[in-house]
């Protein structure tokens, strides 16, 4: 078992978090206390959630976190998509933290696949 900050999908949902953080400062009020601090504590979650996964050495267990950290990056897409289409964040931002989302996602689904 490899340390946290060893792992690349942990370092990859740091990122994301550090940009998520980074991002929300220039999110518009009307939504920055409500979906801007949704994305940031499903982040959160989500990086409590790959760490949970690590710490664990039953599989069945392993892939039970891992789906709930899947299900973190659902809930992240779908919100930041939403802060998007409000015109928040402008469209460098976006596919900044997309790519970031896209890399951490696939990154779930590899690890996923080798518990099963």
């Amino acid at each position: 078992m490899k340390q946290k900050k060893e792992i690349p999908l942990y370092v990859a949902s740091y990122n994301l978090l550090i940009c998520i953080i980074k991002t929300e400062e220039n999110i518009q009020k009307s939504i920055k206390y409500s979906v801007g601090q949704s994305i940031k504590e499903e982040t959160i979650d989500l990086i409590k959630n790959i760490a949970r996964a690590n710490t664990v050495s039953d599989k069945k267990e392993r892939h039970g976190w891992i789906e709930m950290a899947q299900s973190n990056i659902e809930t992240i897409i779908i919100l930041q998509r939403a802060v998007f289409e409000l015109k928040s964040i402008p469209l460098k931002k976006y596919v900044e933290l997309s790519e970031i989302i896209e890399s951490v996602s696939r990154q779930l689904s590899g690890w996923k696949k080798s518990t099963t």
